[in-house]
């Protein structure tokens, strides 16, 4: 299951959503890759308080979109209390 909750393509859609939600484009590099170290600890996180013995093949669906705002959301959260962007 870990596989595709934290996946690649699973992080790239966050993260660029991310970027789109709070208009954040023209990045230098070592900036965008502070996001998506912040990112993958987030979605570690909120991965490690998903119940897995809950999740089948007929929730697994709609259990990732709610990974994916958690984390979409946490990021958020995360990039507007820290100084990176002050």
């Amino acid at each position: 299951m870990s596989r595709e909750f934290l996946s690649r393509e699973n992080t790239s859609n966050i993260y660029k959503e991310v970027l789109k939600r709070n208009n954040l484009q023209a990045l230098p590099k070592k900036t965008k890759e502070i996001i998506v170290n912040l990112l993958i600890t987030n979605m570690k996180s909120i991965y490690k308080q998903i119940d897995s013995r809950k999740v089948n093949r007929n929730n697994v669906t709609t259990v990732m979109k709610q990974f994916n705002d958690m984390c979409l959301k946490e990021t958020t959260k995360n990039l507007l209390n820290s100084e990176i962007f002050s």
